[in-house]
């Protein structure tokens, strides 16, 4: 039998019964201390686009890289990688905002049209919100004819030969007993800050495109 200090150890308070013995045994649950404890406890805060400002991260590992409003990539420091679980998910480097808008420009410069620039620009959006929204505002004047008119037009007619991830809540005419649920399934009031209800018809003067004028407006 190997000793364990108390201090790392707490029992159960109701016992387990092998079925095979009369035997009742205790289940024994590790709880964190000295430095794991204090890890444990770390709360740190990232950024998430709200208008109730900076708000606790309830994520971790790669559903927390996954989240685009959570999301820093490189720029999360050695604590709050420790504390969300994501050692061994990035690279050693911790980068600033600065850093990653600067390595995010130049790869935009790589893209050879408009409509690849946009498709860039799209695919960050989707991946990190704080760094796109601070590369926008960096370089808003190259940027908004990337990100909306006229590239969007194009970008808009050529969505469903490019889609990559569902974003938004899509609601079916035909389907009119599915909207409560589609609702239910997309998030409470809580998740929501604005909402644009549209049927994507008289999009920028090419007509309507139905859901392929989500590009619009997420």
């Amino acid at each position: 039998m190997i000793r364990v200090p108390k201090a790392q150890f707490r029992m159960m308070n109701h016992p387990i019964h092998n079925r095979r013995s009369s035997t009742t045994t205790m289940k024994a649950i590790k709880t964190p201390v000295g430095r794991d404890a204090a890890i444990s406890h770390l709360k740190p805060k990232t950024t998430r686009l709200s208008t109730q400002g900076p708000e606790e991260c309830p994520l971790t590992g790669f559903p927390l890289l996954n989240s685009p409003f959570y999301n820093k990539g490189s720029a999360f420091n050695l604590e709050e990688r420790k504390a969300f679980n994501l050692v061994g998910l990035l690279p050693s480097q911790v980068n600033t905002l600065d850093e990653q808008v600067t390595r995010a420009y130049d790869q935009f410069r790589t893209r050879k049209d408009d409509l690849a620039k946009n498709s860039f620009m799209d695919s960050l959006r989707v991946q990190n919100k704080v760094l796109f929204y601070q590369l926008v505002k960096r370089h808003v004047k190259e940027m908004l004819p990337i990100i909306y008119t006229p590239t969007i037009g194009d970008a808009i007619e050529g969505y469903s030969h490019r889609f990559r991830k569902p974003e938004g809540c899509f609601l079916d005419i035909t389907k009119p007993e599915a909207i409560e649920e589609s609702l239910a399934n997309f998030g409470s009031d809580q998740d929501v800050d604005v909402a644009v209800i549209t049927d994507g018809s008289a999009i920028l003067g090419i007509g309507d495109w139905s859901i392929q004028g989500i590009l619009m407006y997420v």
